[in-house]
């Protein structure tokens, strides 16, 4: 056996290894491609799920603040409402 002879084997096998490693990065690259086009595909439909389920939420959170609110906004529209008699009255009195 020369020198020769193992030069080849070596060649041989470095050709193998570099074959193996392209074959694996390409198998990395092909399942990123395939899990893109996956997400892409599936990222709206989630997307449509939460906005739905946030439209729900708004619903009722406007809603508990409207039955929060509605007592002071009473309130306010009644001090609003005497002011104004008030006002009215006072012009009346001090026309005359």
């Amino acid at each position: 056996m020369d020198l020769g002879f193992w030069r080849d084997i070596s060649v041989v096998l470095l050709v193998i290894e570099a074959f193996v490693l392209s074959l694996v990065a390409g198998v990395i690259v092909y399942a990123i491609g395939r899990g893109i086009t996956y997400l892409l595909r599936e990222i709206p439909k989630v997307f449509a799920q939460i906005r739905d389920i946030l439209a729900q939420v708004q619903t009722v959170v406007t809603q508990i603040t409207d039955r929060a609110i509605s007592p002071v906004l009473a309130v306010s529209q009644f001090i609003g409402r005497v002011k104004g008699i008030r006002a009215g009255i006072g012009r009346q009195l001090r026309i005359r």
